[in-house]
């Protein structure tokens, strides 16, 4: 019963979160599984010439036309890069993922770049956010205990 509303607490938790997120932040945020996988998408429509994605400004993957998609650092191994859509895909989160993800491409019909930037946060399976049950002023059962039993023994 215990664990239940713990967890219940904790998805409640992360339901403000993501919608405090979705209405103060700048950048958008998506969320990610521990260990999962996660596809950012630019939204790039037209032909790309070249595509570099950056996580927290280092180079994640790159790719120049028509030399073949490099990944760098903590990515190699893990990405995707989709030369046809600028689709990344990261393998095996981790929470060194984190951050702010910025994907610059330029398309064949245009000499301007585009730019798509989102915030990636990386959530355990159980949700390990802290949430301290025994903290009473999370806790309002606690505190309407605490003034019962103060009544109780005002009166009797």
């Amino acid at each position: 019963m215990e664990n239940s509303r713990i967890r219940e607490k904790k998805y409640v938790f992360l339901i403000l979160l993501i919608l405090l997120d979705s209405v103060f932040g700048d950048t958008p945020v998506i969320y990610g599984e521990l260990n999962g996988n996660i596809t950012l998408r630019p939204g790039v429509t037209g032909t790309i010439k070249d595509i570099l994605w950056k996580h927290n400004g280092d180079k994640a993957a790159e790719y120049n036309r028509p030399d073949p998609v490099q990944s760098f650092r903590d990515f190699q191994q893990r990405v995707i890069l989709n030369t046809n859509t600028g689709h990344l895909t990261i393998a095996n989160l981790n929470y060194n993922d984190n951050g702010e993800y910025k994907a610059e491409s330029q398309l064949d019909e245009i000499q301007q770049l585009q730019y798509y930037i989102v915030n990636l946060t990386v959530i355990g399976r159980d949700l390990l956010l802290p949430w301290p049950p025994q903290f009473p002023d999370l806790n309002p059962i606690k505190n309407l205990w605490a003034e019962l039993k103060r009544r109780v023994h005002k009166r009797g």
